[in-house]
């Protein structure tokens, strides 16, 4: 399983759900799933990024904080926030396996 294929496949069905009123809570647990298996391997040593303390960071924001700004209902905000979250993972985390 890719992991980090998941985190982007989950956040961006997550982002197409809310923006097209679909099942965006289904889609915000499988979202939050991905994030915590990427969590373990992360852990364990086998996930490299270029700024080490944003993935706890970013862990805490999908686990935590997401649920709970998707429960409150302010869905622009929670749009806002994953597109963010997209953009730093991709330009400024750049995670990938360590080799």
């Amino acid at each position: 399983m890719d992991v980090l294929k998941n985190i982007v496949t989950s956040l961006e069905d997550l982002i197409s759900a809310i923006e097209q009123n679909g099942p965006y809570k289904e889609r915000q647990i499988e979202f939050t799933k991905s994030i915590e298996e990427a969590w373990k391997v992360y852990s364990q040593g086998k996930i490299d990024t270029k700024i080490a303390a944003l993935p706890k960071v970013m862990y805490i924001y999908a686990t935590e904080e997401l649920p709970k700004e998707i429960e409150k209902g302010d869905l622009s905000k929670v749009i806002r926030d994953l597109k963010q979250f997209k953009n730093t993972m991709k330009h400024v985390i750049e995670p990938s396996y360590k080799q």
